[in-house]
């Protein structure tokens, strides 16, 4: 989840719909990730007018990283490990009703409509 700079990184199970537990927080520098004080980085990034190699040479060295492929410094398109990620999340990060809620939760939290992790379990208690 992006909130500002920062990034919070979570995980929900299917044995406790309720419970998101948080993994680790972060904040981002440009294109620089840092978690503990440790910094990487987040997205390599190719022109595609400059790009030498066949598609499936960058697609190897791919695990968790994101490709980026940019025409003029601007991303046009991104390849993706799809490697320990599950089909449902993959799903929603294209699908437009939920990046509408997303897009509308980021909104409210800038009006600052937002909740405590308390505030947040008691609301999860009172579904």
């Amino acid at each position: 989840m992006r909130i500002g700079n920062l990034r919070a990184f979570y995980d929900v199970t299917l044995e406790h719909p309720n419970i998101v537990k948080i993994l680790a927080v972060g904040y981002k520098e440009g294109n620089t990730l840092f978690i503990a004080g440790k910094g990487g980085e987040v997205m390599k990034t190719i022109e595609i007018e400059k790009a030498s190699k066949p598609l499936s040479e960058y697609t190897k060295g791919i695990d968790k990283e994101i490709l980026v492929l940019a025409s003029n410094e601007k991303p046009v398109a991104a390849i993706v490990s799809l490697k320990d990620v599950d089909m449902e999340s993959l799903s929603l990060s294209t699908n437009p009703d939920f990046m509408e809620i997303i897009k509308k939760s980021r909104e409210d939290f800038k009006l600052g409509k937002k909740l405590s992790l308390n505030e947040m379990k008691e609301e999860l208690k009172n579904m």
